[in-house]
């Protein structure tokens, strides 16, 4: 019993993560101004698939950043335009070997109406 024990509690430390985030974690969700939203831990994921996207007769242009230290600056690691000429949805995938924090930055948005823009990053 206390080996099943043991061992259930090492697959819960190993999956609970994982399940934090499935299927996905909005880093920005019906944003409707220009700005950086909330860091989120990146350290247990190597990698991560981020998938943008903008309200109908919005353009936008949304910044995946990481850092070291939230406090010193933050590094462009992806782009992803939006609307107009291109997709109202957008993705990219990064590796992430050496950056423990993450958010998304709406760096351009204008449109008809009041255009909202979600970013949300899914764990590999």
């Amino acid at each position: 019993m206390k080996r099943l024990l043991s061992a259930l509690v090492a697959c819960l430390a190993l999956t609970l993560p994982a399940l934090a985030l499935s299927p996905g974690t909005y880093l920005l969700q019906a944003v409707t101004a220009t700005g950086a939203g909330a860091q989120f831990s990146w350290r247990q994921y190597p990698s991560s698939s981020f998938l943008a996207s903008v309200t109908t007769g919005g353009i936008a242009s949304v910044n995946v950043e990481a850092t070291q230290d939230p406090g010193v600056g933050w590094v462009v690691i992806a782009t992803i335009a939006l609307g107009s000429s291109n997709p109202l949805f957008g993705s990219t995938t990064v590796t992430s070997p050496a950056w423990p924090y993450v958010r998304g930055n709406v760096t351009a948005l204008s449109g008809t109406g009041t255009p909202t823009v979600n970013l949300s990053m899914y764990p590999q």
